[in-house]
């Protein structure tokens, strides 16, 4: 069985510039989003998974003396209080709290749950450089029985609006006698729960197929440079 080899920030760099090592010494160890109790966030190939509502941290780990959230979606997260310095288990790290708020109702049937954000992260490390950093999540409305109930009370209520207009503008009074009309929109309103949770999940593996193709585009584009550029100097391909 053959294995793909990966492509690191480590094979990459020396083609792309000659950097001194000194400049590149000093760099967080780690950038990981948890609850505000410090259990770790779910992670899928969307990015961290966020439930509205919730307040999290993002902890930073390595030498550095700050960290800021400097880019997120504003009409849905808050920051929380200042960034601090943490210890759990003898590990230090930096810490910045932030709230997810809450959708409107109109937003959580129109949006089907799910928001796909990024979240900039900005860490000043000791020796005063800053970096930069952008984490995909999530921002999701659980799927409870309270929202299957809401949907389904919003297809039956449009349902039943388009019946009504279209009685009313062809002249046609018999639809609100027969049951088949309104047989047809009580199972169309049970169905749209279930239409609803499939495009939220085809959205989400969208949104992991988009953020493999960014990653691919990233990370292999020098190896596949460098491989171009050896054929066009008559290396060949190597085997």
């Amino acid at each position: 069985m053959e294995t793909e080899v990966l492509i690191t920030p480590d094979h990459v760099m020396p083609r792309r510039c000659e950097v001194s090592p000194a400049l590149l010494a000093q760099s967080p160890e780690s950038v990981i989003i948890t609850t505000r109790r410090g259990r770790a966030v779910p992670l899928s190939l969307a990015g961290y998974r966020l439930r509205m509502g919730g307040t999290y941290q993002i902890r930073v780990t390595g030498p550095v003396r700050d960290v800021r959230l400097i880019g997120f979606p504003r009409l849905l997260v808050q920051r929380q209080g200042d960034p601090r310095e943490c210890t759990d288990d003898g590990v230090r790290y930096w810490c910045r709290e932030f709230r997810v708020h809450r959708a409107s109702l109109f937003s959580m049937i129109t949006s089907l749950g799910i928001y796909p954000e990024e979240l900039e992260i900005e860490s000043t490390l000791l020796d005063g450089r800053k970096v930069s950093v952008c984490v995909p999540v999530v921002l999701e409305l659980g799927f409870t029985w309270k929202i299957v109930l809401l949907l389904v009370l919003w297809a039956f209520v449009l349902s039943v609006s388009e019946l009504v207009s279209t009685a009313v503008r062809d002249h046609r009074t018999e639809l609100f006698e027969s049951p088949v009309p309104w047989l047809r929109a009580l199972v169309l309103a049970l169905l749209y729960p279930v239409m609803t949770f499939v495009r939220r999940v085809h959205c989400l593996r969208k949104r992991a197929g988009e953020l493999h193709q960014h990653f691919d585009t990233i990370w292999r584009l020098p190896e596949r440079g460098a491989h171009d550029s050896a054929e066009q100097h008559g290396a060949g391909p190597t085997p």
